[in-house]
């Protein structure tokens, strides 16, 4: 019977861990499988999995310390390993304290995720097998003779379907998404995206709360832009308004269903830009645009159309833990559709 531990080191690492789990245990119930946060010990035991205890402890030295300890101890156990990280380094470590070459999962949170020499090295070397979810990255690491696989779009997986809609009235909803940690340059781009579209384009404007930011300081940052706040009228599905002239922006938390039912996205988040593309939404990355570019650009149909079709190749569609469960339980069949054997 196959054993799997499945080791995260990150937030979104996180939740690709317990899709997995869910599909493994999905496909093959009676196969034990284990979790280990790197980065939060007992995050997984509170959602009630089976969670491998360690100590992460504060100092870098401290916390190598609890490292070695941990999987030392496990060395000679028939667990097959799957490590979900954007840090091939731990590869390394991991075949040096368990003798065994591990999988590794590694999702795209940036344009460009290419490997450098040490990671192409340590990949080729102490991988098992890669599975990524930027068909581009596939092509160059092939080249090389690296056991690499594209896994389709991994993110998209963990959206989960919504049990509400937006009131927008028979408009076009836009989606707008700012990033956390550059929230008020975010929201100023955003606005005058927002400005400039309603003028004559009638929309829907959703603008979401990136995790971990509280609503009140959306609405401070935007009153001092001459935005003017106001209450919501639908309850937990609206926070509020910002409205400017004749320009009304909804504020929503509820950013899986905003992505869902957009259909125009416009972030600055690049990973709810490739999980926009694995629902085959519309959408558009403003890096390096101007407002009027980015509205220019939301009105040219044709243009809007080639670009998804680029995102829609490089990133993949939806069943990304599909196919990693399916090759971990039954081994694959080398083609573009990722056959498996046995499913």
């Amino acid at each position: 019977m196959p054993r799997y531990l499945i080791i995260a080191d990150g937030e979104i690492e996180e939740k690709i861990s317990i899709a997995l789990h869910k599909k493994l245990r999905e496909l093959s119930p009676h196969s034990p499988v284990f979790l280990l946060s790197l980065l939060w010990p007992g995050n997984f035991r509170k959602r009630g999995l089976k969670e491998i205890r360690w100590r992460n402890l504060p100092h870098f030295p401290a916390f190598w310390g609890s490292f070695f300890k941990t999987f030392w101890r496990r060395r000679g156990w028939r667990e097959e390993i799957v490590l979900v990280s954007a840090r091939p380094l731990l590869l390394f470590f991991l075949f040096l304290l368990t003798g065994k070459k591990a999988v590794l999962i590694r999702s795209s949170k940036a344009w460009d995720l290419s490997f450098s020499l040490l990671e192409r090295f340590l990949v080729k070397y102490f991988a098992r097998v890669v599975f990524v979810d930027d068909y581009d990255l596939v092509k160059v690491c092939r080249l090389e003779n690296i056991p690499i696989y594209f896994s389709g779009n991994v993110l998209a997986d963990l959206l989960s379907p919504g049990d509400f809609s937006f009131p927008a009235g028979g408009k076009t909803v836009m989606v707008l998404f700012p990033r956390a940690f550059s929230l008020e340059r975010d929201l100023i781009f955003l606005q005058e995206v927002a400005e400039e579209m309603a003028l004559g384009t009638p929309a829907y404007f959703l603008l979401v709360v990136p995790g971990r930011v509280k609503v009140q300081e959306i609405r401070e940052k935007a009153e001092k832009m001459g935005w003017h706040w106001r209450r919501s009228l639908e309850g937990e599905t609206i926070e509020g308004y910002l409205c400017k002239g004749k320009t009304y922006i909804n504020v929503t938390s509820f950013y899986q269903e905003a992505l869902r039912q957009g259909d125009f996205v416009v972030s600055c988040d690049f990973v709810r830009v490739i999980q926009a593309a694995g629902f085959g939404k519309k959408v558009l990355p403003v890096f390096h645009l101007s407002p009027k570019e980015v509205a220019a650009l939301l009105r040219n149909p044709t243009y809007l159309f080639e670009y998804n079709l680029i995102l829609s190749r490089r990133f993949g569609e939806r069943g990304g833990i599909e196919k990693i469960a399916g090759f971990l339980l039954f081994g694959v069949v080398e083609d573009q559709k990722f056959v498996t054997r046995g499913a």
